[in-house]
């Protein structure tokens, strides 16, 4: 074991290296630990108060080297910044919020930028709902919905992404049934189907084409439903049987799509 010296009766006695790595200085006994920092916290610095005027004094560990005010107590900090605050008011202005009616101090600079003022933005968006025409945000705009023209509120950033607005998913529901639907044909699904389209016109399309789809090849007793009849042509009043032809219900919904 590594030999050292005691720092405070320069004693010599032996210590192991992991505590050596924690603290460089090592003592030989309680007594001579107690001692040594009787003499480490004698060594203090005195400092006047910036308030009082007082001198104190107070061990280097604990005075802040970048801190040019030191004070003796916290009694002596909190009333220094509260008369400093009462100076720093003197060169600001009175002014009162345009919707709660509180007293803010703002300085003279701040109250040429707008003419109303306020102190949080709650009380900028409860006055912005009080005016008509005016959104609740200064980042949303009012635009009309598409279905019923009730005015609702919208993001700014939304409005060059649609071309339509809406209340609510109701209207818009109601909105893309018609003529603005994505598969719309002209109404040619409400048209009735013929006196010839019958479920035994569609058993025999069925057999006809082997009970299979004509798209994928798939068997019908592989799938959980019938085969469904399309016609070519989309009309629904021509069912003759070159008309007619056998998909299952993926396939039929794709060359549906793909024909709208």
């Amino acid at each position: 074991m590594p030999i050292v010296k005691c720092v405070n009766c320069c004693k010599e006695i032996e210590r192991p290296n992991w505590q050596l790595k924690k603290s460089k200085n090592s003592v030989c006994s309680k007594e001579c630990l107690a001692e040594y920092q009787r003499q480490l916290f004698s060594n203090k610095v005195t400092l006047t108060c910036y308030y009082c005027g007082k001198n104190f004094e107070r061990h280097p560990s604990l005075v802040k080297q970048n801190n040019k005010h030191h004070f003796c107590s916290k009694d002596c900090e909190l009333k220094h910044r509260r008369k400093r605050s009462k100076t720093n008011r003197l060169e600001l202005v009175t002014i009162e919020c345009n919707w709660c009616g509180q007293i803010l101090w703002e300085l003279p600079k701040a109250l040429n930028k707008s003419k109303y003022n306020f102190c949080n933005d709650k009380c900028l968006n409860k006055w912005l709902e009080d005016i008509k025409g005016v959104p609740s945000s200064p980042y949303k705009i009012l635009v009309k919905c598409a279905n019923c023209g009730r005015e609702v509120e919208r993001w700014k950033y939304e409005e060059g992404r649609s071309k339509y607005f809406f209340c609510n998913s109701e209207c818009k529901i109601d909105f893309l049934r018609g003529k603005y639907a994505v598969n719309w044909q002209g109404g040619i699904s409400y048209k009735p189907y013929s006196d010839e389209w019958t479920e035994v016109l569609k058993e025999q399309i069925r057999d006809r084409d082997n009970r299979q789809c004509q798209l994928c090849f798939k068997q019908e007793s592989k799938l959980t439903r019938k085969l469904s009849i399309h016609h070519i042509d989309g009309d629904k009043q021509n069912c003759n049987n070159d008309n007619l032809i056998s998909f299952c219900i993926k396939c039929h919904m794709k060359i549906t799509g793909e024909q709208q």
